[in-house]
C-alpha cells in the first residue's frame, strides 16, 4: 500500500467512526493536520497531528496542549502531573509535555476520539484553584508514601494528648517517624505547630519529616522554620526522587 493510499485510509476511518466533517490538510511529508472541528475556550483550534513513525503513526499535539495551558497558568510540576494523569486517564501518552498514541487504521477513530477528550480535559487545568492543585500535591505524596513504604505508613494519624495534631502520614518504630507534607502556608504552619507541640510540651521522641511542595504560597520566613524544626526535609515530588530513596534506606524505614 502506498503512503497516500495509507493515509487516506487512516482519513476514512477517522471519518467513518466519529464525522464525516472531519478534514486532513497536508503540513509536510507523511504530515497531516486533522481538523476535527473542536476547539479550546478561547476558540483556538485543537492541534492534532498525524504524522509517520517507523512503519506506523501515531497522533500527536506535539507539545501544544501544555503550551496552552502555560500561557493561563504557571505549568507548576503539579500541573504537568495533571496534564499527565488526564492523558493516561485517556489511554494517552504524556512525555516532555507532549500527547501521543500509536495508531493504525484499526484503531484509528478512537485513538482520535480519545485524543480530543484529553485535549479537552487538560484545558480546563487552566481554571483550576489553587486548592485543587494543593490538595493533589498531598495525594500523590501520600501515593508515594504508600508504594515506598506499603503497610508501615499509617496516615492522618491523630496525636497529642487532645489528639488534636494530625500526621499526614505516620511510621510506627521506638523512636516513630512523622511525616508532615505542606503545600501551602496553612500546612506550613500546622506542620510547625504539631511538632512544636509534641517535642516541647508533651515531650514525645519522634524523628520528623517534612515533604514541601515546590509552591510559591509558602513565605520564605516560614519556609526556613520549617527547615530549621525538621530533622529532614525534601522538596518536591518524591515518586522518583532517589535522595527520598536512599534517606529511607539509610535510616531503616525499608
Amino acid at each position: 500500500m502506498t503512503s497516500m493510499n495509507d493515509s487516506e485510509s487512516m482519513a476514512n476511518a477517522m471519518r467513518i467512526g466519529i464525522c464525516s466533517s472531519i478534514s486532513f490538510e497536508t503540513r509536510g511529508i507523511d504530515r497531516f493536520m486533522i481538523h476535527t472541528g473542536f476547539s479550546f475556550p478561547d476558540g483556538d483550534e485543537l492541534h492534532i497531528i498525524l504524522k509517520r513513525r517507523g512503519g506506523g503513526w501515531i497522533l500527536t499535539d506535539e507539545g501544544h496542549t501544555s503550551m496552552w495551558v502555560s500561557y493561563s497558568v504557571n505549568l507548576s510540576e503539579n500541573r504537568r502531573r495533571l496534564l499527565e494523569k488526564v492523558a493516561g486517564s485517556n489511554g494517552i501518552g504524556f512525555e516532555d509535555g507532549v500527547m501521543s498514541v500509536d495508531a493504525s487504521v484499526e484503531n484509528a477513530a478512537g485513538c482520535l476520539m480519545s485524543m480530543i477528550q484529553a485535549i479537552l480535559q487538560a484545558s480546563e487545568l487552566s481554571y483550576l484553584t489553587r486548592s485543587t492543585v494543593h490538595n493533589t500535591f498531598v495525594e500523590d505524596t501520600k501515593q508515594a508514601l504508600r508504594e515506598k513504604l506499603g503497610t508501615r505508613c499509617e496516615f492522618d494519624k491523630h496525636l497529642g494528648d487532645k489528639e488534636d495534631i494530625v500526621a499526614d502520614a505516620y511510621i510506627d518504630d521506638d523512636e516513630p517517624t512523622i511525616i508532615f507534607i505542606v503545600s501551602n502556608k496553612e500546612r506550613c504552619l500546622t506542620a510547625l505547630y504539631g511538632m512544636v507541640v509534641l517535642s516541647s510540651e508533651i515531650g514525645m521522641r519522634f524523628r520528623s519529616l517534612t515533604i514541601v511542595d515546590e509552591s510559591n504560597d509558602i513565605p520564605e520566613s516560614a519556609r526556613n522554620k520549617l527547615i530549621n524544626r525538621s530533622d529532614k526535609l525534601f522538596i518536591g515530588h518524591i515518586g522518583m526522587n532517589e535522595d527520598f530513596d536512599r534517606y529511607l534506606e539509610k535510616e531503616g524505614l525499608v
